[in-house]
């Protein structure tokens, strides 16, 4: 019975010795990542040109991130996509698109949705909610109507879909290409558009020249060869995953210190942070994520995005001196990439891939 007593005791001790703090930290199965010597200053940051960039709901375009700033768009920002010339963005907010001037002007486009939206409304037409494509002089850009239909799996490859241009001097919506089963496409100087369509599992990328079709690749899922196309070409990424792979190109890493057990970020070999480990519902980690995480423009300043026992939102780095400051949770800055500035794609059967 005794022994039953001092059990039931040692386990309620342990108990309360936790929640009250009397134990060490480390011992709770769940701690969070810190920043080491976590010490922001404040700054004022300047980048070689302006850019849009929100903070929470709103969207800017200054030369810093300056909460101050007009807003030129306010509401949910579910997708942001910036005009090659940097004078406007796509907006996708509560299936609406639409299109905003860095002075601020703002025009509704078109209701959008989305293809994995479920349940799906069986013969509905509707245009994507992604899937856009800037024209190289940022004069127009492209979009994809479809109709929902009963598919085994998403419909990305869609039996409905149709290419439509939308100009922007006149506010003309026009059918390009129909059928369009495809949602990779890009551009040539010349005015061919070039995308990847399904066949027997493989796909075909095919030129369309504005009369006929030509086929002038094939990728299968082992096999997706490059091909060398002579003419320029013209294709915006989308995928923020492609920016996260050049702003590691343009001297971004990281390295964890096996001594101290931390992971330092490191912009052009210098550390700029370390992290030390936490542990989660998903096991150990460390308290910042790459993505999102990119250089403003003349990479003078990097932003990180932290969550940690210091601070959760966003971190902007001085490259040059290492200094730092805090920003609010969900400042995103958003990039221009394309192949005018990133050059480290290949072409194949499958289209333009980084």
């Amino acid at each position: 019975m005794n022994n039953y007593f001092l059990f039931f005791i040692s386990i309620f001790f342990l108990v309360t010795s936790i929640s009250c703090g009397l134990v060490p930290h480390q011992m709770s199965y769940y701690y969070p990542s810190e920043i080491t010597d976590y010490n922001p200053v404040c700054f004022s940051e300047r980048s070689d040109k302006k850019f849009f960039y929100s903070i929470l709901d709103e969207l800017k375009y200054s030369d810093a991130l300056d909460f101050s700033a007009k807003t030129l768009f306010k509401g949910q920002l579910d997708r942001v996509f910036v005009s090659p010339d940097n004078q406007k963005a796509l907006i996708v907010s509560n299936e609406r698109l639409w299109i905003v001037t860095r002075e601020g002007a703002v025009s509704k486009i078109v209701r959008v949705s989305g293809i994995h939206k479920k349940p799906k409304p069986i013969g509905t037409s509707f245009f994507r909610d992604d899937d856009y494509q800037w024209s190289k002089d940022s004069k127009s850009f492209f979009l994809i109507k479809d109709t929902y239909y009963s598919s085994i799996g998403s419909q990305l490859y869609s039996e409905y879909g149709i290419l439509y241009r939308y100009t922007l001097q006149n506010g003309v919506l026009e059918k390009i290409l129909e059928p369009f089963k495809a949602y990779h496409y890009f551009f040539d100087d010349l005015g061919n558009i070039y995308f990847s369509t399904p066949n027997n599992g493989d796909l075909l990328l095919k030129k369309f020249d504005g009369n006929k079709f030509t086929i002038l690749a094939k990728a299968s899922r082992n096999n997706r060869k490059e091909i060398k196309l002579e003419s320029p070409f013209f294709f915006s990424f989308n995928n923020l995953r492609t920016y996260e792979k050049n702003v590691s190109n343009k001297g971004f890493r990281t390295r964890l210190d096996i001594d101290s057990d931390e992971m330092q970020v490191i912009v052009n070999d210098k550390v700029m942070l370390q992290f030390s480990k936490g542990n989660g519902l998903k096991g150990t980690y460390y308290g910042f994520n790459s993505f999102r995480s990119m250089f403003l423009p003349g990479d003078k300043y990097f932003l990180l995005n932290v969550a940690t026992a210091n601070h959760g939102g966003q971190i902007l780095i001085e490259v040059s001196s290492g200094k730092y400051k805090a920003l609010p949770k969900d400042t995103r800055i958003y990039p221009i990439m394309n192949t005018l500035n990133f050059h480290d794609y290949k072409i194949t059967g499958a289209g333009i891939r980084d």
